[in-house]
């Protein structure tokens, strides 16, 4: 997003077109994607200060693994099959590092799996 965080347009318009590839139902990315959209200009500041920190961040998570491995709560990873970012891979690992974990990989959907398969998420967190 080289030159989003001064240049209006071309952050509106990268934001729009990556936003646009969270979702896999066409219906959901219509409805949804104004409201991500109209938002833009409010998160830019969040979006590049969390990227700006991002490495050490990544660091400092990366050394509460530990943690996960004796998770006390149940924990149900749900990830989105079609999401292109944060994919079935990452679903696998975080479902290795969670002793007793449930994973559900969810078909059609992608990175907002709740919003392009809610009654499935709802039905997998329920555990119907």
């Amino acid at each position: 997003m080289l030159g989003a965080n001064s240049n209006d347009y071309l952050w509106h318009n990268r934001l729009s077109a990556q936003v646009s590839e969270f979702f896999t139902d066409r219906g959901v990315r219509v409805s949804f994607l104004p409201i991500f959209v109209h938002q833009a200009f409010e998160i830019r500041s969040a979006f590049f200060g969390l990227t700006h920190v991002w490495t050490a961040e990544v660091a400092k998570r990366g050394e509460r693994i530990a943690e996960l491995r004796v998770l006390p709560v149940p924990a149900k990873v749900i990830f989105g099959a079609d999401d292109p970012y944060l994919n079935s891979g990452l679903a696998q690992e975080f479902h290795q590092l969670i002793p007793g974990s449930e994973l559900h990989v969810v078909k059609s959907a992608g990175h907002y799996v709740q919003l392009d398969q809610p009654a499935e998420v709802t039905r997998r967190i329920l555990g119907e």
